[in-house]
């Protein structure tokens, strides 16, 4: 009886051994993966090819799923269970208040960042330099990704705000335009008029007014003025003419 008790201690004993040894092999993974950030504008899809982004690595992942700090993050007394947004900002300050070094890249022509060779683990990202004309803020991301289908090589998409202010264009100088239309007759549309006492507001168009016209009167087709002195001067010499043809002839 004792000799069956020892044998099926024994037997639960490998077989704790073998699950164990089992759970270690899935956990302690060495496989590497990486992480590329991808930055764009929401509103036009264009590549973000600006700004200089940091990794680290925060806390590496324990065999039941935890995490554990690493050595940089360890005395932050940050709780890792606090919500991911707050959590991201109050470990972005930690390592810059603390000087943590990371790993430095910059965006490709397509507006990617990718970070290879990571181990497992909990990384933050933060934006170094941000982009021109937009505010990023740091994300954390898991190798694998326990929010995909657990992916080494894991995608990320910035978190980018606009911070672009379109500037109004300057207004156009004011010429002064002079438009002479008759001889006196003087247009100006701005600045100073050229009779003396005239403002930049006051726009003067002076003109001959015309002249009134009869209109009872009929249309001169012709001169009527000039025969009439000759044709009384005729007038009078044909009667006198007359006159001494008559005397000439009482006196015959």
């Amino acid at each position: 009886m004792r000799n069956n008790i020892l044998k099926a201690l024994s037997l639960i004993l490998v077989v704790t051994l073998v699950a164990a040894s089992c759970l270690t092999c899935v956990f302690a993974d060495d496989t590497l993966g990486s992480i590329t950030v991808e930055l764009s504008d929401s509103d036009t899809d264009k590549p973000i090819t600006t700004g200089v982004l940091t990794l680290y690595k925060v806390a590496s992942l324990n065999s039941n799923g935890s995490y554990t700090y690493t050595s940089d993050f360890a005395s932050s007394g940050i709780e890792l269970t606090v919500r991911e947004s707050t959590l991201a900002t109050l470990l972005t300050q930690w390592a810059v208040s603390q000087g943590v070094t990371g790993t430095v890249g910059t965006p490709n022509s397509d507006g990617k960042v990718t970070f290879s060779n990571l181990e497992v683990g909990l990384y933050l990202i933060v934006p170094t330099t941000n982009p021109t004309n937009y505010n990023m803020n740091p994300s954390l991301v898991s190798i694998p990704n326990v929010a995909g289908e657990g992916e080494y090589d894991v995608m990320v998409e910035a978190k980018l705000e606009s911070t672009y202010i379109p500037t109004t264009p300057d207004e156009p100088t004011p010429t002064t335009t002079t438009v002479v239309t008759e001889p006196d007759v003087v247009v100006t549309t701005e600045g100073t008029n050229t009779e003396e006492g005239k403002t930049d507001e006051e726009v003067d168009i002076e003109e001959d007014e015309p002249e009134e016209k009869d209109e009872d009167t009929l249309p001169q087709t012709g001169q009527l003025n000039y025969p009439i002195p000759i044709m009384a001067g005729a007038g009078v010499f044909c009667v006198a003419a007359g006159l001494i043809v008559v005397r000439t002839d009482k006196k015959k």
